[in-house]
């Protein structure tokens, strides 16, 4: 969903209720540093600033209840307009998930790639391995809630739904 060019991702499909740390969303394609506006089922929650790369991730927490929660984000500077959709369901399974961002880069230039990861064992070092085009790169440690991030992505807040 979205205009603008900006990207939308989120670690899941499907998450359980009243989950701390449930999932988290990734978007690119922000003008670096821009104030992003980010809504709930839409309702306004707060601005988050994008990093150098026009990266913004945000964790997200689950309230009581099951359905659909939807996201929008909107660049305060460019315009840009993004949104994405994840269902919270009584019965899983519940899996880890990964998102990626930017959608497309130029590889040969200097630009990054994000991963943002959810749901894994805690506190693992170097276990989760990680391969581009069917090459090994290396192996990839989470944090005390089971989260990976390359890049700056992991500093920003996590959001309870209800």
């Amino acid at each position: 969903m979205g205009t603008g060019k900006a990207f939308f991702g989120i670690t899941h499909e499907v998450v359980n209720q009243s989950t701390t740390n449930a999932f988290g969303t990734l978007t690119s394609g922000w003008t670096p540093a821009e104030s992003v506006q980010f809504y709930i089922n839409g309702v306004f929650q707060t601005n988050f600033t994008a990093n150098a790369d026009g990266v913004v991730a945000v964790g997200i927490s689950t309230g009581a209840g099951f359905g659909y929660i939807t996201f929008e984000e909107i660049g305060l500077t460019s315009g840009k307009d993004t949104g994405g959709v994840v269902q919270v369901a009584p019965t899983g399974p519940y899996l880890p998930g990964v998102t990626g961002a930017p959608h497309a880069i130029n590889t040969t230039a200097s630009a990054h790639f994000y991963l943002y990861g959810w749901g894994y064992p805690p506190s693992i070092t170097a276990v989760i391995p990680l391969y581009r085009n069917g090459v090994f790169q290396g192996n990839l440690s989470t944090n005390a809630a089971g989260r990976f991030a390359t890049g700056n992505v992991e500093a920003l807040c996590v959001i309870l739904c209800e």
